[in-house]
């Protein structure tokens, strides 16, 4: 994930898709990266003023984040 933004109040990632070329990258609504919930936070680790859900939307719409970050704390 290289960067966020907000457009007409929706959350979007720019993503370097692993294999792919520059030219590949994409703009992707938070809602296409449920599965990579870990890259969503280790990219605002950095960048903690970059655009992002609220801490309460996040953990409904990544519930399983919270518990695996509790487990491997």
């Amino acid at each position: 994930i290289l960067d966020s933004k907000v457009v007409k109040n929706n959350l979007y990632y720019f993503i370097d898709w692993l294999g792919y070329t520059l030219t590949d990258r994409t703009w992707e609504p938070t809602k296409n990266l449920k599965n990579v919930a870990d890259l969503v936070c280790d990219f605002h680790k950095p960048y903690p003023h970059k655009p992002r859900q609220s801490f309460h939307d996040f953990h409904q719409q990544y519930p399983l984040v919270n518990l695996i970050r509790r487990i491997t704390s």
